[in-house]
């Protein structure tokens, strides 16, 4: 008698979830992070940000949230469809909740999330709670992760181990030491702060070691319409774009 052919078990058929991205955002302040992320922002509908400085919860497309409650509430309101929240609250515990929000949001569909000046918040050694579940796993539910902070040694050991990409923005001089070791590149290699103002900032995009993009930052049109541009560096400079995982290309 003729066998029948086994089947094959049903996780077999299961799509795949898309790898997920943790970007390691760095730079002195007013040096061009914020910039960045404003840049990439457009490529995503379901935005969570911790945002101790209201730079986007005072935006009209963002709902913001100055308690846990009212994080809670937007979260719930919102679990699978899209929406831009921007969290307020900025401590340890803070940290914590928006970890915790932000990883069950993930599981719902993926999102980006973002931590500016994250840190302040976090310690030197591992990270701990629900950053370090959201860092440990949240990559394997396609979160995309920015994590913004102003020197090369600043946040958790977690969170540099686990990077994808950095992105280096302008540091001061007696910075850039402990930035390309951190980073892994030559110290020469580090965007310095421009002495006059006006000039264009530098940048750098690097993964594992490698530097994969550099060039310039600058602010163009009229004062109430400005906006970012990025561009190669050296002659003929190209002005780039911004690829789906964040890379500018």
């Amino acid at each position: 008698r003729r066998q029948r052919r086994q089947r094959r078990p049903r996780w077999w058929k299961v799509k795949r979830r898309s790898d997920g991205i943790l970007w390691y955002v760095v730079g002195k302040s007013r040096s061009g992070k914020s910039a960045f992320v404003n840049y990439i922002l457009k490529l995503y509908k379901r935005v969570l940000i911790l945002d101790p400085k209201a730079d986007f919860a005072r935006r009209p497309d963002y709902i913001r949230c100055d308690t846990k409650q009212q994080l809670f509430q937007a979260i719930s309101e919102n679990f699978t469809g899209n929406a831009k929240i921007a969290y307020t609250e900025y401590s340890r515990e803070a940290l914590d909740y928006f970890s915790k929000m932000a990883f069950a949001w993930l599981k719902a569909a993926p999102c980006a999330i973002i931590t500016d000046e994250i840190g302040g918040i976090t310690t030197a050694a591992q990270a701990v709670g629900g950053w370090a579940k959201l860092l440990m796993q949240g990559l394997g539910y396609g979160a995309h992760i920015y994590a913004l902070v102003q020197r090369g040694q600043d946040g958790d050991k977690t969170m540099r181990a686990n990077r994808t990409f950095s992105h280096i923005c302008a540091h001061e001089p007696e910075e850039v030491d402990y930035c390309a070791k951190a980073m892994g590149i030559p110290a020469a290699e580090v965007p310095i702060m421009p002495e006059k103002e006006g000039k264009p900032f530098g940048f750098l995009q690097v993964r594992s070691g490698r530097i994969i993009q550099r060039g310039t930052l600058d602010i163009v049109g009229k004062k109430d319409h400005q906006r970012v541009r990025y561009r190669t560096a050296g002659k003929g400079q190209r002005v780039l774009k911004v690829a789906a995982n964040g890379c500018l290309i």
